[in-house]
């Protein structure tokens, strides 16, 4: 049955009990900010330990937006090889590889990218380099440039994203075998050696002997 009782109204609380924000003038909330800063600096003295147990020195957010450079780094057979971010780059991992009769072992054959056909660089084969050791089933191709300059590379390990900052650079060579010696550049130390590497130079170099 209806009845014509009326209901509580919901209401605000009264203006009393809100508590009002306190708004600094702006040139009050800097000298704030500034002396908060000044009593708790950031700490970057700190080394992270990875799963490895390694140490690797933290970076800063102001050194790693100013200083540091970012790589794509690739492992093959335990070798660092640091390529530039920015170059063309895409990871393969259904492919069909059309071989050539006659050719080198390592130059493993063509397959087709989108009407695209890119040849096949086995550098395992090519350096003499073991495998690692990888859960997938099978290789993966890193296909690198586009148009006439395109090529791919097998890999057993997914590359990786890293940043190099100049205190990880080390004046010696890494030793890694001829001729990829001959187009690794700057080289460092970082979770392991690493070397700016001239993919395509190296490229072009070997190709040369598989032309010949």
């Amino acid at each position: 049955m209806l009845t014509d009782k009326p209901t509580d109204p919901i209401t605000s609380p009264p203006l009393a009990t809100r508590p009002t924000p306190n708004i600094l003038p702006p040139s009050e909330a800097l000298a704030l900010l500034n002396s908060a800063a000044a009593k708790h600096p950031p700490q970057t003295d700190t080394p992270h330990i990875h799963a490895g147990g390694e140490s690797v020195e933290p970076v800063s957010l102001a050194v790693a937006t100013e200083t540091t450079q970012l790589y794509f780094g690739l492992q093959l057979g335990g070798l660092g090889l640091l390529l530039n971010d920015a170059i063309e780059k895409e990871i393969v991992n259904a492919f069909e590889v059309c071989e050539i009769p006659g050719s080198p072992r390592w130059f493993k054959g063509f397959f087709n990218l989108r009407s695209q056909v890119v040849p096949v660089f086995d550098l395992y084969d090519y350096l003499n380099l073991d495998r690692e050791s990888s859960l997938f089933k099978s290789d993966y191709l890193l296909v690198i440039g586009q148009g006439d300059a395109v090529f791919a590379l097998t890999v057993a390990l997914l590359p990786q994203k890293i940043r190099i900052s100049p205190q990880h650079q080390i004046d010696e060579r890494p030793p890694y075998p001829e001729p990829l010696r001959r187009f690794c550049a700057t080289s460092y130390r970082r979770n392991g050696l690493w070397c700016e590497w001239d993919v395509a130079g190296f490229i072009e170099y070997i190709s040369r002997d598989f032309h010949a």
